[in-house]
């Protein structure tokens, strides 16, 4: 003898998670995308490449000083103290060497500047030809 199943009802009525998920990606999707476009421009900017070649560099010279304080034992602890410290002051100093690269560069006018004809003498000064 065998049972047999007659069914249920149907438990799920709403979208689930899914539902959720898709509802917050369509929130957040075009702010995104304009968020991005704005920070690969920003990036691509001398400005902005100045800035991530320091964070670069910084970020390379902080690991050494990690690794060399862990290679010695001192207390890891207070070394990442201490490179915090010292990014924010790299940070600081980056941040203010390239707004005085664009200040310099904003004294420069932006637009065109008519250009200015020199004028020559007017037809009433000059020679008439008739009158020789």
């Amino acid at each position: 003898m065998s049972l047999r199943f007659r069914g249920g009802d149907y438990i799920q009525r709403g979208r689930g998670i899914g539902g959720l998920l898709r509802m917050a990606k369509s929130i957040f999707l075009p702010f995104m995308k304009t968020a991005g476009k704005s920070i690969i421009k920003a990036g691509k900017s001398k400005a902005g490449k100045a800035v991530l070649g320091a964070i670069k560099d910084q970020a390379i010279s902080s690991g050494t000083n990690l690794l060399a304080d862990a290679v010695r034992g001192n207390d890891l602890e207070e070394s990442l103290h201490n490179e915090g410290r010292n990014i924010r002051q790299r940070a600081a100093d980056t941040i203010e060497n390239v707004s005085k690269i664009s200040k310099k560069r904003k004294k420069k006018p932006i637009g065109r500047e008519r250009k200015r004809i020199k004028k020559g003498k007017r037809q009433s000064e000059k020679t008439d030809w008739l009158s020789d």
